[in-house]
């Protein structure tokens, strides 16, 4: 028989790109947590034990991703604010009083999951916190900097910052296969026992609807070939089937 094979290739190549393509998104639960859509659990940042802060050296950051903070000294403040920076001057500078978003970012292969800030302060202020997930830092590490005075990047380090599954609970794709194994068993199962006590059959015959399982595997196989004809061509065995 022969193929076009670079049909073929052309194809399943397709198909393998739309079943893989899937965008990673997390959604918001609240300003402070989010539910991963590939289902690796939730991030919760509510067991964040105080504001974050990098005090080591200038410009300095505080971050508090569930309670409003306020930052006060004789050089300025930031009020009721997520996320303030000190300058190299010791000015401050709200970098995050909104309801943030959560956005997912792939580079090189690589997902990054992170808080969006945007502010207008006189001036729109564009803010980043990703959130990398370090198992062995028990609280949480800030770590920050200005790529430019309307863009800044920080990292909050941190187990919480890791997704959480819940504990105790079935999935719901955990529940379906039961379900489904479920059902299957019963029906064959309770349809056995019927052929064999109303209809006293044996052998193949207590099978419920034998017919239509011993037919099931060449309907298939016509199915699947059917949905693969595109990429066939015109060869001898499927040029019956009609184009999709």
């Amino acid at each position: 028989m022969k193929v076009k094979w670079k049909s073929l290739h052309g194809c399943l190549w397709l198909v393998i790109q739309i079943a893989f393509s899937q965008e990673l998104t997390c959604t918001s639960t609240d300003s402070c947590s989010c539910t991963l859509s590939d289902g690796h659990g939730k991030i919760d940042l509510k067991k964040l034990n105080e504001t974050v802060s990098n005090r080591v050296k200038l410009p300095v950051f505080w971050f508090s991703p569930c309670h409003s903070i306020s930052v006060v000294n004789s050089s300025g403040n930031c009020s009721n604010v997520n996320l303030c920076m000190q300058d190299k001057n010791e000015h401050y500078r709200c970098l995050g009083a909104s309801k943030p978003e959560f956005h997912v970012e792939e580079r090189n292969g690589v997902r990054s999951l992170f808080l969006k800030y945007v502010t207008n302060n006189g001036a729109h202020t564009f803010s980043r916190v990703y959130l990398q997930c370090s198992p062995d830092v028990p609280d949480a590490i800030l770590t920050g900097n200005m790529v430019n005075t309307s863009f800044y990047n920080l990292t909050l380090h941190s187990q919480h910052c890791c997704p959480l599954k819940a504990q105790d609970t079935l999935s719901t794709g955990s529940i379906l296969l039961i379900v489904f194994f479920t059902t299957v068993t019963s029906y064959f199962v309770v349809g056995v026992l019927y052929n064999k006590t109303v209809y006293a059959a044996s052998g193949t015959a207590l099978i419920p609807h034998y017919q239509f399982w011993s037919d099931l595997p060449g309907l298939i196989k016509d199915g699947y070939l059917f949905f693969i004809s595109p990429c066939l061509g015109d060869s001898v065995e499927y040029k019956y089937y009609q184009r999709l």
